[in-house]
């Protein structure tokens, strides 16, 4: 099962409407062993926010395995490549491998499907 949870970053709504969210993000993720992976989306235009480290954060108080997926690398330069600006040797349940895609291009679609499709035969 893929569950698409509200956003937490960039969202036109209330403060109120983004602390609610927070809470039931944080109540989903409170105490469920069966989560396989958590995707965590990141805009390659601007890298990992601290929003992104909160989320992190809790995943990694709840060992919940978590995995980086870079987005719209399409926009980027050539020269460019997603910035990870954060010592990843804090978060425990961070997965070593990312991936770097574009919806638009469908760059990196293919391998994140494969990746996700060996959870579901494990």
């Amino acid at each position: 099962m893929l569950v698409d949870m509200p956003g937490y970053g960039y969202a036109k709504v209330s403060k109120d409407k983004k602390h609610a969210w927070e809470g039931l993000i944080k109540d989903y993720l409170r105490g469920r062993p069966n989560l396989r992976r958590t995707l965590i989306l990141i805009d390659s235009r601007h890298g990992v926010k601290p929003g992104d480290i909160e989320i992190m954060k809790i995943l990694d108080e709840h060992a919940v395995p978590y995995q980086l997926i870079f987005t719209k690398v399409d926009t980027l330069r050539p020269s460019q490549t997603p910035q990870i600006t954060f010592d990843k040797t804090k978060h425990a349940a961070l997965m070593n491998e990312f991936f770097v895609t574009s919806a638009e291009k469908k760059l990196g679609i293919n391998e994140l499907q494969a990746s996700l499709a060996v959870l579901t035969k494990e």
